[in-house]
């Protein structure tokens, strides 16, 4: 790696009035709007964070570069000065073509470089979550949320050459631009930049695919989009997606009904367990690939328009589910949960209009009254899960049911297909991870919500609130300003132009019955498994007792209905019963067998919150704490351990035990700071004092975790008893 005075003089030959003329600027062949160069920019930078005079500070004490061909010949460059960043920008040429930067978790270095770099335009997904960024012909791309993969598991991933150093530098040092720095640690500050200039070479520019820049990904999900785009295009059904498109579009009212009724996946834990030391052995059921299962098979989707009905109708209708899809705003009375599961959560109710309502776990227990909005799909689920009665229907709207369109599903399949043909085959490892990723994006494509907010960055007053967007955005004549059109649009204006949009290819509705139709697979076997069930998360039941036949009989059922919907859309069988390397059958849907805690070796104490021993190895989901945290405290100190007020320190407040932290929480805060450009005196972890510019950035620190459990919920729990 190359100093940047350094890089300067070894290219002084090459600079001619002003640029440095490295860039390759061959002519971009593509019909793309805009023509990237050749080229691929990676960076990087590493921070310390530092309390002066009871203030927070964050500043970079290194910045590195790496800049390469198409052809894996690249350089490196550093500096340990940030300004030497935008004088590097300025002096490269770019003929006038845009030039891609990418870097790893871009909000965080964002807040760093702003200082330094006059953005001219962000585009995020939220406050300090930047997607891409752009100064002059530069674009900064984010590849964490390109791949959703740490930086790590993207070098193992895609078996690069280089890989990341882990613990090669320690960030809880104080460290300034004068600090020096071991060979070790600038190879790990190395290392980060090839790994990502290694990435894109790779995973985009040497794929057969690859025809120039604009092909590269800003989301996971724009990667799903473009295969079932590029579908579309080869079987020529562009006008065929565009009729179902403003066939199905719903209006602001249908869109804040749906809205409303949108759940997520059912996670949460049996009351009748919770809290103590299970002395049976507890197993584990999960659904292979949930959401594209249910995408697959499943021909209760809403395929035509909804028609709305004009006055309150009769609650008999909510019967038909068999015949239509609907959505209803319903009251339900005396409603009363039949297990010690609960579906319904606390708040996807009318909290005003509820009354008399008991939550445990944030789930409905009980109720006097609940208003609340659903499917058809949600009125089946609850009516395996609750007792109750129907009192009212304040708004009910229903379409034809049927399959998802084509368009979706084959592409789908075959990326199921390739993942399981993939797996296991060490050549073709990368591409089974790719097709993995794909697969699991296919849910987030189909759900995302076409209502998002306005974000805007500026570079004088940084992410924009609502108040300043409403002054900022208008004209001194009250005229709005070009750039803040789509903030000042009605909700029913964004729709229309969503959904106008030759890239809009799913209509809301769909992504609302995906999560209904696959809570309804967890829900049809909790009811089977009633109290034996211990625990539920989205795609998996976890049960005590001899329950496996309950689903081995539901798999039959799902083959003959995955038989059913292989020959609506016309695909072989393979396509759905894919063959692994070993010769398994892998069959899209089936609840599968994944082994069992040993006795006396599971507890939970809510959702997201459990631990188990298997084979006498801990395993914990805690949320809000790293798995391993959990883990090395309760194998020092046992399942018991696992209760409420459990604290581990952010801190390293005793000798490790055997190079160990058995009691520290792994959890770093983050800080973004708004700080305005000052130079304070810093003193690094070496003793010696330098004097450091400061501005904007984040600061981190290491964070306790305490695990409580609510009150209401443990007094909830002492009194419970099934059937009262």
């Amino acid at each position: 790696m190359i100093e940047f005075s350094e890089y300067m003089k070894k290219h002084a030959d090459d600079i001619a009035d002003g640029k440095l003329n490295v860039i390759n600027v061959s002519r971009d062949s593509s019909r793309h709007k805009h023509k990237y160069t050749k080229t691929i920019i990676t960076l990087d930078t590493e921070t310390s964070s530092y309390i002066y005079n009871g203030k927070k500070y964050a500043y970079v004490y290194i910045w590195q570069l790496c800049i390469g061909d198409f052809e894996g010949n690249y350089e490196t460059i550093y500096s340990r000065d940030l300004d030497d960043l935008k004088k590097l920008l300025d002096m490269l040429n770019t003929s006038g073509q845009k030039q891609m930067v990418f870097v790893h978790n871009l909000g965080y270095d964002f807040q760093f470089i702003r200082n330094v770099i006059p953005f001219i335009e962000v585009f995020a997904v939220k406050d300090y979550k930047p997607v891409k960024a752009y100064y002059k012909d530069f674009e900064f791309r984010d590849t964490y949320i390109m791949t959703g993969s740490s930086l790590e598991n993207l070098a193992k991933d895609n078996k690069l050459q280089t890989q990341k150093l882990v613990g090669d530098i320690n960030h809880t040092l104080v460290r300034t631009p004068d600090t020096p720095l071991t060979s070790k640690e600038m190879s790990y500050c190395e290392n980060d930049v090839i790994v990502l200039y290694e990435f894109i070479l790779k995973k985009y520019v040497k794929s057969p695919k690859f025809k120039s820049m604009n092909d590269i990904p800003i989301t996971k999900t724009s990667v799903v989009r473009h295969a079932v785009h590029e579908y579309i295009r080869k079987h020529k059904l562009q006008f065929k997606v565009r009729a179902i498109i403003d066939k199905l579009k719903p209006d602001e009212d249908l869109f804040n009904h749906l809205h409303e009724a949108f759940t997520g996946g059912l996670t949460t834990s049996n009351a009748v367990w919770s809290y103590g030391i299970i002395a049976d052995a507890v197993h584990s059921m999960d659904i292979t690939s949930s959401y594209p299962a249910i995408m697959f098979r499943s021909n209760r989707f809403p395929m035509g328009k909804f028609t709305v009905a004009d006055t309150d109708v009769n609650p008999c209708i909510l019967e038909a589910t068999d015949t239509m899809a609907y959505i209803a705003t319903v009251e339900l009375t005396d409603m009363k949960s039949k297990f010690g599961i609960s579906l319904l959560s606390g708040n996807k109710i009318d909290a005003i209009n509820s009354t008399g309502v008991i939550t445990a776990n944030g789930r409905i227990v009980k109720a006097d009254k609940v208003v609340t909005t659903i499917t058809n799909i949600d009125y089946e689920n609850l009516k395996m899960m609750y007792t109750f009665k129907v009192s009212k229907v304040t708004y009910f709207a229903c379409a034809k049911q049927g399959y998802l369109p084509d368009y979706i599903v084959i592409p789908m399949l075959g990326f199921y297909r390739d993942k399981t043909v993939l797996k296991g085959i060490d050549e073709q490892y990368e591409q089974y991870m790719i097709q993995k990723g794909n697969l699991n994006s296919i849910y987030g494509s189909i759900v995302m919500n076409p209502l998002r907010d306005f974000i805007y960055f500026s570079c004088e007053d940084g992410w924009l609130d609502d108040e300043q967007l409403e002054c900022m955005g208008k004209n001194e004549d009250g005229t709005i300003k070009d750039s803040f059109k789509d903030y000042f649009l009605s909700t029913s204006e964004k729709l229309e132009k969503y959904y106008a949009s030759k890239n809009t290819i799913y209509v809301y509705q769909w992504g609302v019955w995906v999560t209904a139709l696959a809570r309804q697979e967890l829900v049809k076997m909790l009811a089977k498994v009633g109290n034996n069930a211990v625990y539920s998360d989205t795609d998996s039941i976890k049960y005590i007792g001899q329950n496996k036949g309950h689903f081995w009989n539901r798999n039959l059922e799902i083959h003959k209905e995955n038989e059913i919907a292989g020959k609506h859309f016309k695909v072989i069988s393979d396509m759905y019963t894919p063959k692994s390397k070993d010769g398994k059958i892998h069959e899209l849907g089936l609840w599968t067998y994944e082994g069992c805690s040993d006795e006396n070796g599971f507890k939970t104490l809510g959702a997201k919150r459990y631990v188990y021993i298997q084979n006498g190895v801990y395993h914990a989901t805690v949320a809000g704490c790293p798995k391993r945290a959990i883990e090395l405290y309760l194998e020092k100190n046992g399942l018991d351990s696992f209760t409420d007020g459990l604290l581990l320190s952010g801190q390293y407040l005793s000798k490790p035990v055997d190079g160990i932290h058995y009691n520290h929480s792994f959890k770093t805060t983050m800080t973004y700071l708004e700080n305005e450009p000052e130079t304070i005196p810093v003193t690094d972890y070496l003793g010696q004092t330098t004097n450091v510019k400061t501005g904007t950035g984040v600061f981190a620190e290491g964070c306790s975790f305490q695990l409580t459990v609510s009150s209401s919920y443990l007094k909830f729990l002492a009194g419970f008893k099934i059937g009262e």
